[in-house]
């Protein structure tokens, strides 16, 4: 194939007329290909001061990642004092309604799962479930404008799910919620 010609030339005598085209540009690229390894250039080493040691680093041990979450919660104690006041709530009286029942069951699960307290949240958020439909049409208060608590319910269910890490079945939840709207209320 090397009588004295360029490659180019050999290449396009061979082929055939409509691949002519596109072996000019892939031929086109061969200079950019390289044989040798790129060069590398070493840079010397940013000198550590106090600004870039204040630069936010991965955390080592979970202690490191406890410690954080605590300390943001103390930025917030209120916020805090109410989250726990409402995971900690004792359980709502028996006389209470349906309504009541599962606002309190998702009220108290969800601030379970901002504490991290997922086992909690996963009971309090099934349990506010059984109480609420997903067609259950209430005034959710969480929003300024009407929404259906019961779905709700169930895509914080669903949430609660994906935030413990059992994805499986925060899908198949979604996908039961989903289900149990009427065709002709589906957006």
């Amino acid at each position: 194939m090397h009588d004295g010609r360029s490659p180019r030339r050999a290449l396009a005598r061979l082929a055939r007329p409509g691949v002519r085209i596109v072996a000019l540009a892939l031929l086109a690229q061969l200079p950019a290909c390289r044989t040798s390894p790129p060069t590398v250039r070493l840079e010397e080493p940013e000198p550590v001061t106090a600004a870039s040691a204040s630069r936010a680093t991965p955390p080592e041990a979970i202690s490191d990642v406890l410690s954080s979450l605590e300390r943001t919660m103390q930025a917030r104690p209120a916020g805090l004092a109410y989250l726990l006041a409402t995971a900690d709530a004792p359980e709502p009286d028996r006389s209470a309604s349906a309504e009541e029942k599962g606002r309190f069951y998702s009220d108290r699960g969800r601030a379970a799962r901002r504490l991290g307290r997922f086992s909690h949240a996963l009971a309090d958020m099934t349990e506010a479930a059984r109480h609420l439909a997903p067609h259950t049409d209430i005034d959710e208060r969480t929003t300024p404008f009407f929404s259906n608590l019961g779905m709700a319910i169930q895509r914080d269910l669903a949430e609660t799910l994906a935030a413990s890490g059992n994805h499986r079945e925060a899908l198949a939840q979604y996908r039961r919620t989903i289900q149990s709207v009427p065709p002709d209320q589906r957006g």
